[in-house]
């Protein structure tokens, strides 16, 4: 009972962040103002805008939405959780030809009870249309949210219509308003690079210890050491930091998800929610909401892309496995698979 308690709150959450980015999108009166606090004014919603290739013509065709209808099915929500490199996700000067850091596949299933989750590294390699090979992240540099979702249809042949999208201010209020999250650093992190956007200034002792925002960002963000002789996941790629980084989720939800923070609720949803896009209705997270308490969260299952790391060309990518890849997704997300 208790955790199916926690994983209604978890939906109730993504509801109100719905409720908001839409009235936020839609110059639309935000119905739940009064009760969390936030300011009804209306802000334009500039994270359509793309960026320009160089290397193309000014006005490169951009990615389209599929052709064929929605894919109805009832009882489940399926998004992709995407996080920038950024720190203002509504700011367009700030996400604009951003790649992005993180993609997470999602899907709810409120007459089952599961919820699956699969990460999409970051470099996994594949072909965008007018830019060639290039790595996942690529899409969302070069066509917006549209252009995120559109590499990642092509990649794993699903039906994905909707998105949630964060940048690290979302992560470092949240760790903070919930009073940090005890963690297990796997290994020393320390990197510096003053030129980064935002700015990385690493510095990470290993063990368990209380991660507070900024700390959040410093361990979601960490690759190698500066030097590059000393720390670092040791494989090369990004394998090991999706693992870190579904370690510290896990954690970060655990702990969101304490006794004392439910009633925190109206205040830290007003400190997450202005740095949260997402396109997914008020209809749909409703009916979400509404069947939240079927969930289980015994039923969790998370996992990677299957694939390895190779250097091409002098780059790192992920060369996912298609064999693998494909039974995997149709294994978690058939419903919405439509075929090579």
């Amino acid at each position: 009972m208790k955790k199916k308690f926690i994983i209604s709150f978890l939906v109730a959450f993504l509801t109100f962040t719905a409720f908001y980015a839409y009235a936020e999108i839609n110059h639309a009166p935000n119905p739940f103002a009064k009760l969390i606090g936030i300011d009804e004014e209306p802000t334009a919603n500039e994270m359509d805008n793309v960026e320009k290739d160089k290397t193309e013509e000014e006005t490169p065709d951009e990615p389209k939405e599929p052709e064929t209808p929605e894919k109805e099915i009832t009882g489940e929500l399926f998004f992709v959780v995407m996080g920038v490199d950024g720190d203002d996700v509504k700011d367009i000067n700030s996400v604009k030809g951003q790649r992005t850091d993180t993609m997470i596949l999602t899907k709810l299933n409120f007459d089952t009870g599961e919820i699956d989750m699969m990460n999409l590294p970051r470099d996994t390699m594949v072909n965008i249309p007018n830019h060639g090979t290039n790595k996942l992240n690529a899409g969302h540099a070069f066509g917006g949210n549209e252009g995120a979702m559109s590499a990642i249809r092509d990649l794993t042949n699903l039906d994905l219509r909707h998105f949630v999208k964060v940048d690290y201010e979302a992560v470092r209020n949240l760790v903070d308003a919930i009073g940090g999250v005890e963690f297990d650093v796997p290994v020393r992190m320390k990197y510096y690079d003053p030129t980064a956007k935002p700015p990385l200034n690493i510095d990470l002792q290993k063990g368990s210890q209380t991660i507070d925002g900024d700390k959040a960002i410093q361990l979601l963000r960490w690759r190698h050491n500066s030097d590059w002789t000393t720390g670092g996941y040791g494989n090369g790629s990004d394998i090991s930091r999706i693992k870190t980084q579904q370690d510290f989720i896990k954690a970060t939800i655990t702990q969101a998800l304490t006794f004392k923070n439910i009633f925190k609720l109206p205040s830290i949803l007003q400190k997450v929610l202005p740095n949260v896009d997402t396109n997914i209705s008020i209809e749909k997270m409703i009916s979400a909401a509404a069947s939240a308490g079927k969930l289980d969260a015994d039923n969790i299952r998370m996992e990677t892309l299957p694939g390895d790391a190779q250097y091409i060309g002098g780059a790192s990518y992920w060369v996912y496995d298609k064999t693998k890849s494909k039974e995997l997704i149709t294994s978690l997300f058939g419903n919405y698979y439509i075929g090579d």
